[in-house]
């Protein structure tokens, strides 16, 4: 038995609100750097509440996905992807990796929202930070999907 089994679909279910939450303030994000960028609105009095939500929901998505890894290290990938469908393993590495990259940015990106750097670089982590999110939103979605429908028998 792992450590913490008997809660794991409450994890899941906190870690896809979460990931709804994250998707939308870094999208948001993406959208005032683009904004920025070009010179337009820049969104001033609504970025650091932005980049709070963007914390909160990166740091809750973060800490379920740690305390659900064991379950999908051991269950999932184990019993299935790693010897019928290695590309969504690699694919998870991907994920994980760029995910530690925009955990570096997304520190970054709430020192600036709060108005020590304006202009170019501070709508370019802005950018940066929404453009991981969502891609590793769209990663992690296609292995759930592939969880469910190629290795249904190690899920509920």
């Amino acid at each position: 038995m792992i450590f913490g089994e008997s809660i794991r679909y409450i994890l899941l279910f906190t870690h896809g609100l979460a990931s709804f939450a994250l998707v939308g303030s870094a999208g948001h994000a993406l959208a005032a750097g683009i904004s920025e960028m070009r010179g337009g609105q820049r969104w001033d009095r609504s970025r650091v509440l932005l980049a709070n939500i963007l914390i909160v929901a990166f740091a809750v998505t973060f800490l379920t996905g740690a305390w659900l890894y064991p379950f999908f290290r051991v269950e999932v990938r184990a019993a299935c992807l790693d010897p019928s469908f290695p590309i969504f393993t690699g694919l998870f590495e991907i994920k994980e990796h760029w995910l530690a990259i925009g955990l570096g940015l997304l520190i970054a990106h709430r020192g600036l929202a709060s108005g020590a750097l304006t202009g170019r670089p501070r709508a370019l982590v802005a950018m940066l930070v929404g453009g991981i999110v969502l891609t590793t939103t769209i990663i992690g979605v296609a292995i759930l999907v592939g969880d469910l429908t190629l290795c249904p028998e190690v899920l509920p």
